[in-house]
Formats: C-alpha cells, sequence, structure tokens
C-alpha cells in the first residue's frame, strides 16, 4: 500500500476512465503519503496530472477536492495553479498563484507561477511589476530572475527575456545558462 507506482497508475487510469472518486482516493494516498511532506505531495500529484492532458477538467476536478481540507497550506494553491497552468486555464492559476503568495510572500515558485500566469493571459507589463517587486525582496535574486527570463522564453517575449538575461550576465558574469540563452535568443 505505500509502493506509489501502481497508485500512479491507478490514478491516471481512473482520471482516462472518469472515475473521479476513485481517482480522489489514489491522489490522497500519494499526497499524503510523500515522503517530503503533504505540500510536495499536493504538488507531486498536479505534475503526475497535468500528463492526462485529455482529462484536464477531470484533473482540476480531483485536485479541487484534494486540496479542500489543506486550504491553508499555500503548497496546495500552488499545486491547483501548476495543474490549472497546464490545463489552459490561466485565471484560474492566477487566482491559485495570488492565494499561494498571501499565504506565503516570500515564496519563489508561487511568483514564478504568477509571473507566468500572467504571461499567459499577455499581460507582460503586469508580470514585469510582479518580478521587480519580488525580485527587490528575494533572497536569490538571479536564480528568480533566470526562472523569468525562461517564462519568457518560453512566451516568446525575446525583448523582455534579453533584459532579463543582460542583468543575470551584469550581476553575475559568469553564469554560462544565462549566457548561452542570450547567444540563443541573439541567434534567432
Amino acid at each position: 500500500p505505500n509502493d506509489a507506482t501502481p497508485r500512479e497508475l491507478l490514478l491516471r487510469l481512473h482520471l482516462r476512465d472518469g472515475k473521479l472518486s476513485d481517482s480522489l482516493v489514489q491522489a490522497r494516498a500519494l499526497a499524503e503519503g510523500h515522503a517530503a511532506g503533504i505540500e510536495e505531495g499536493l504538488r507531486a500529484v498536479a505534475l503526475l496530472m497535468r500528463q492526462e492532458t485529455s482529462r484536464t477538467d477531470a484533473a482540476l476536478v480531483v485536485m479541487n477536492q484534494l486540496i479542500a481540507p489543506h486550504e491553508q497550506l499555500p503548497g496546495a494553491h500552488y499545486a491547483m495553479g501548476l495543474l490549472a497552468l497546464g490545463a489552459g486555464q490561466s485565471d484560474m492559476a492566477l487566482t491559485a498563484a495570488e492565494k499561494a503568495l498571501q499565504l506565503d510572500p516570500a515564496s519563489d515558485e508561487a511568483a514564478l507561477l504568477m509571473a507566468s500566469a500572467l504571461i499567459k493571459l499577455n499581460r507582460l507589463q503586469a508580470a514585469d511589476e510582479q518580478m521587480q517587486d519580488l525580485l527587490a525582496a528575494s533572497a536569490d535574486p538571479l536564480a528568480l530572475r533566470m526562472g523569468y527570463a525562461k517564462l519568457l522564453l518560453d512566451a516568446e517575449a525575446n525583448d523582455a527575456a534579453a533584459v532579463q538575461l543582460r542583468q543575470v550576465i551584469s550581476a553575475a558574469p559568469d553564469n554560462e545558462d544565462a549566457r548561452y540563452a542570450l547567444g540563443v535568443l541573439e541567434l534567432k
């Protein structure tokens, strides 16, 4: 009963078959039995259900029920946001990221989730403003700026991504990842 692999398979199969209550049983067991705790378990379940791209509506219903008893945990809202973003529900992802940040204003992951949702909603200026505030308060602004640059690159906001990459290089000239990404961007 503690082996996660068969539970993961059952969760995915139940989702495919539309058996939401059975899906919830497996999702709950996976999340609550995760070695790193419930918040990491919720994230792992969200990432697993994201793979079922043809059943995103069912996955969102299951995740909503799964996180209901954990509303006070920022990781619960983060997990919902991850799943919503993967399902193309950018508004839902934005709401979840906002809740996660209300509960944990220092969460770089939730901040990146929020920026990603804003970018998907084509609200680049709002994403940039959000990130500037978070960068100023971040314990690791270079990693956060790199994450933001990657989100911008994924959204093909190349000019904005180049600005972020140049700022990383300015602060850390030996950052090979930033130099490589900027080089590839310049080639385009």
